[in-house]
């Protein structure tokens, strides 16, 4: 898993540093920051919640934006039961502009929004009027292109919710289905699903078109008949015109966990089938499991769900024991303390899958660094000149960046009133200022990688590193210093 990692959610990024009439720029500094995956880790969310709506929640909605106390945070969300369609219609958690307050307020935070779900196809999910009407098609089948046409051009959402789950769960809801049986224009009755999924790409071409359902991943289904009904139903939906963008497999994990070997085969076959986009919608792990079950199988198969190429996305189906279907949600519990499966997801999205590194560019005037996917801060730093550029790293990329001559420099902080000591060091260095600021700090290994930054009280840990050259960099109102530094 890890070298399919390597190869697939990583990508070079060049950078080409140039001066005034173009000429190489050697000996540069370059550090890559990166700002945000290209991957999607998220969770559902509760509208209502954020954004000043009714039950405003300030400490949820900034766990959303900051899970960690370092501003890492979410990426991807999508509405748990907002935009349901009985919940829409019945007003649930009040009007519906609400939700597209709340989905405003995400797109304006960086993320993005999912919508759930447009049509759920069994009477338990559906406004009750369709289930008085199941012996009337016509009726059913204006009430869902409605449906489809509020919910795809409703103001303040169409904008941003650009995924939806069309159907979900078809396997096992199939009221819509039984009752269009036999009409004019339908055999099995399933055709409405390739309908459904032709009036959404009619109303709105560019959105993304998924199905939804538990029956794989979460039934620890590789094979037998529900797995190859879901199968052929996306066939039928398929060879009859509807156009699926991608398949959602929920992830709602037992007691006895699916085997992660068996998660990665069904995605292959999947994909292998298909040849279509896949995530995780709706993750969770049975309470009976435990937490340190939970931690331990939360690695094992988000490492294997990341590693598939399919994938675009892992979504929790909540994050905080206080808003979660079955008040045991994967990262924090209701005090907000964190779990240890929490621990492990921060540990893996925003430690081990991020980059942070650094370069200096050769007499070329490159400099080259292999990152995660995502969007990075480029900084390059030469003869007292700072250039600063945002990028987006979805693929292998080279970036030029030229530094043009201007009585307005921003300069090193070569006279910031910083004293860093020891140096040599062993155990850890001290960094006391003369101004009241915070300070950042980072200390990169020889190969530019990110090794320490946890900063505290004026004292860095070096733990268990091992002696060697270091590069220390320390930011303080708006002014950086770097400085080579020595552990014994």
């Amino acid at each position: 898993a890890a070298d399919r990692i390597e190869q697939i959610r990583k990508a070079d990024l060049t950078v080409v540093v140039t001066g005034p009439d173009n000429e190489s720029i050697a000996n540069a500094e370059v550090q890559a920051r990166m700002l945000k995956h290209a991957y999607g880790f998220g969770s559902a969310v509760t509208g209502c919640r954020l954004a000043g709506n009714p039950c405003q929640d300030n400490v949820y909605q900034n766990k959303i934006l900051d899970l960690d106390g370092q501003g890492h945070g979410f990426n991807e969300v999508v509405f748990e039961n907002d935009l349901k369609w009985d919940s829409w219609e019945e007003q649930w958690f009040g009007p519906p502009e609400n939700v597209a307050n709340a989905a405003q307020w995400l797109m304006d935070q960086g993320i993005r929004v999912r919508g759930h779900t447009l049509v759920w196809p069994g009477c338990t999910y559906l406004p009750e009027d369709l289930c008085n009407n199941l012996n009337s098609p016509p009726y059913l089948k204006n009430r869902i292109d409605g449906r489809l046409q509020t919910a795809l051009t409703f103001p303040g959402l169409s904008d941003v919710v650009r995924e939806w789950d069309v159907l979900n769960e078809i396997t096992y809801n199939r009221d819509l289905e039984n009752a269009f049986e036999g009409q004019p224009g339908y055999t099995t009755g399933r055709e409405l699903y390739a309908d459904i999924f032709k009036k959404v790409k009619e109303i709105d071409p560019g959105v993304g078109t998924w199905l939804n359902d538990y029956v794989t991943i979460s039934q620890n289904n590789s094979s037998g008949e529900i797995y190859d009904r879901y199968k052929s139903f996306i066939s039928e939906i398929l060879a009859s015109g509807g156009d699926i963008d991608g398949i959602g497999f929920q992830g709602h994990i037992g007691a006895f966990p699916t085997s992660i070997y068996k998660v990665y085969d069904i995605l292959e076959d999947f994909h292998q089938s298909f040849g279509l986009r896949a995530k995780i919608t709706e993750y969770d792990i049975n309470t009976d499991a435990g937490e340190q079950v939970a931690a331990n199988y939360l690695r094992d198969f988000l490492t294997m769900v990341f590693s598939h190429p399919s994938t675009d996305a892992f979504l929790m189906w909540g994050f905080w024991d206080g808003a979660h279907w079955h008040d045991d949600a994967p990262i924090f519990r209701q005090d907000w303390s964190l779990k240890p499966s929490g621990e492990v997801f921060l540990d893996l999205v925003f430690n081990e899958w991020w980059t942070d590194a650094y370069a200096i560019t050769a007499a070329n005037g490159v400099a080259s660094i292999r990152g995660f996917k995502g969007q990075y801060e480029i900084t390059v730093e030469h003869d007292g000149q700072v250039l600063k550029d945002t990028v987006w790293l979805a693929e292998d990329l080279i970036h030029p960046m030229q530094f043009i001559v201007t009585d307005a420099r921003e300069t090193a902080s070569t006279s910031n009133p910083l004293r860093i000591f020891p140096n040599p060091a062993n155990g850890a260095v001290f960094i006391e200022s003369a101004i009241d600021a915070p300070i950042e700090v980072r200390l990169y290994d020889a190969q530019g990688q990110l090794k320490k930054s946890q900063f505290e009280a004026g004292r860095l840990e070096l733990g268990e590193l091992p002696a060697g050259g270091y590069l220390l960099v320390v930011e303080q109102a708006g002014k950086v210093r770097r400085e080579k530094l020595i552990i014994e």
